[in-house]
């Protein structure tokens, strides 16, 4: 019995701490924002790239 309790999953301890489930939540929001970012910044490259294809 204690032998199974030892060998636990990390991510099941990770997830029994809460601190640890904020870091990780803020960990995926923080990269979300980066790459919606990124999305936004690439998206408009391409609409400048069509629009002065369009013009000249």
């Amino acid at each position: 019995m204690m032998k199974t309790k030892k060998i636990q999953p990390i991510w099941a301890h990770l997830l029994n701490d809460r601190r640890s489930v904020k870091l990780i939540l803020l960990l995926v929001v923080f990269f979300g924002l980066i790459m919606l970012a990124v999305g936004f910044f690439n998206l408009g490259i391409r609409a400048d790239e069509q629009y002065y294809q369009q013009n000249y």
